[in-house]
């Protein structure tokens, strides 16, 4: 059997959370716009200052 993808961990975790549909759905966009922003690099090959960099526009800016 094939290991599962981050993102399918990420759907598990919210669906075990009990929540909403709408809820999965954005948190699994922004999952997507993070790796694409870092050429689809599995997170844990990325450095603390990459996260920072993806994150700290969006609560600057979009108020994430």
């Amino acid at each position: 059997m094939p290991e599962q993808k981050l993102v399918d961990h990420i759907r598990d975790a919210i669906r075990r959370h009990g929540y909403s549909s709408c809820t999965e759905k954005a948190y699994v966009a922004w999952y997507e716009r993070y790796v694409r922003s870092h050429q689809r690099r599995h997170p844990s090959t990325m450095s603390a200052a990459e996260v920072e960099q993806c994150r700290t526009p969006l609560a600057a800016e979009k108020q994430i």
